[in-house]
């Protein structure tokens, strides 16, 4: 038992380490991932807007322009032409264009005042120039766009134009908002966060259920062991403890009913000697009762006529009163399982009452059941220690086993009914369907 609990504990603990350790890298592993994620729809959808935007001015240009369009030419007509050009390909988004010869000359510009100017060191330009479509991401607030200022974040693209030759004769330079292209990044890219957040709990949560079952599992693994000991050693002792006592029981019988001379004392002590009997053989009783799980023997008795017949079974408790009230009522029970359950509960109030108190037993219908209420003026049950009273070798007395109350709660399910306890009083109620539920 003990290296079977050992192990056990250990498998727990491996179990919460590695379930905790699996959530953990779960949960780093999907932050990672949205964030690539979403810097990857960032670069897409950037990518994808100058793709779009470029093959659409490309296929524009190369119908309304030519290679002469490119070059330096202040005529009204030249700028009409990309006037005309711009009203045509211009959509909300598109904010500015600048139209550049080979050189790096602003051959048309809807900012006048530029056009003519040589800017042919600019980076995007040079690139631009050699055929490769660049763009630039521009916020409102960097240097280089103090003329755009009152915009949001742009998109910059330097479009290379050619025409028959395949030589690159200019570039055209479009700004754009990207208002609408950042909102439908964001709407993308709450719909991958709540997605991986999603998979996340899901990914969480198997691994939070399997640990806990394993748990579970491994819990009633080392409770079934612990019901297997009690049942060997129950079977092994129960006749070593029972013949014994069956003989000092007899043997004290004897004395007092051979000596008529006995002094009171002399009696007290013979009392104290069988009430220590009955104690043994409660508890060897109560091991028994646990692990026979012998089948309920099911016939109609009276509940008060039950509860009688153990209060006859108890040990003398002079200074202790216990009453017995309620309705008369007929139940289909096993009789002696039932005597079981209500003597042991009434005996732990003994025990718990000591010296001098009452116990009052209640016994009534409640709708379609029978309940019975043993209630005791002792000092009750520590708050702590409630949500563990019904589990297997849970005690607080030195001579108990810790078996009682299970054998009841067990008992009493098997009859498809209920148990439970308060506190101050302390009372356990039972709850039992009657027999006129019984088909």
């Amino acid at each position: 038992m003990l290296t079977t609990y050992h192990v056990i504990m250990k498998t727990e603990s491996k179990i919460i380490f590695g379930g905790s350790s699996l959530i953990i890298i779960t949960i780093i592993i999907g932050s990672i991932f949205s964030i690539l994620l979403s810097d990857e729809i960032n670069n897409s959808a950037i990518k994808n807007a100058e793709a779009v935007n470029s093959a659409f001015i490309l296929s524009i240009a190369k119908n309304q322009l030519n290679e002469n369009n490119f070059r330096v030419d202040m005529s009204e007509n030249n700028n009409q032409v990309f006037d005309e050009f711009f009203q045509k390909m211009k959509t909300k988004e598109m904010l500015r264009i600048k139209v550049w010869d080979n050189e790096g000359t602003i051959v048309y510009s809807d900012d006048k005042s530029i056009i003519g100017s040589n800017y042919g060191d600019n980076l995007r330009f040079k690139k631009a120039i050699t055929g490769v479509v660049t763009t630039e991401i521009k916020d409102p607030v960097d240097a280089e766009n103090i003329s755009e200022m009152g915009y949001g974040q742009m998109m910059e693209i330097y479009i290379p134009i050619n025409f028959e030759s395949n030589e690159t004769v200019g570039v055209i330079e479009l700004y754009y908002n990207m208002d609408t292209i950042n909102h439908s990044i964001v709407q993308l890219t709450n719909l991958i966060l709540l997605s991986t957040l999603i998979l996340v709990i899901i990914i969480i949560s198997g691994i939070a259920i399997f640990s806990i079952l394993t748990i579970k599992s491994a819990n009633e693994t080392l409770r079934e062991e612990k019901f297997f000991t009690i049942g060997e050693l129950a079977s092994r002792l129960a006749h070593d403890i029972r013949n014994p006592l069956t003989i000092i029981k007899t043997s004290i019988d004897l004395i007092k009913i051979n000596n008529d001379n006995l002094t009171e004392k002399d009696l007290e002590k013979i009392s104290k000697i069988n009430n220590a009997i009955y104690r043994i053989s409660r508890q060897v009783e109560n091991v028994l009762d646990f692990v026979r799980g012998k089948p309920l023997n099911l016939e109609k008795h009276s509940l008060q006529k039950i509860v009688n017949s153990v209060l006859e079974d108890l040990p003398k408790h002079d200074k202790i009163e216990i009453e017995s009230v309620g309705e008369k009522i007929d139940i289909q029970c096993d009789y002696e399982a039932m005597k079981v359950v209500i003597f042991n509960i009434v005996f732990n109030a003994i025990q718990a009452i000591k010296d001098e108190g009452k116990i009052t037993i209640t016994s009534k219908k409640t709708g379609n059941n029978a309940s019975i209420t043993i209630q005791d003026d002792g000092p009750g049950i520590p708050e702590k220690e409630m949500s563990e009273i019904f589990e297997p070798l849970f005690t607080t007395k030195q001579e108990g086993t810790g078996l009682g109350l299970v054998s009841c709660k067990s008992i009493i399910e098997q009859h498809g009914g209920t148990i439970s306890v308060t506190n101050h009083p302390t009372t356990f109620k039972i709850t039992l369907p009657n027999e006129s539920n019984k088909k």
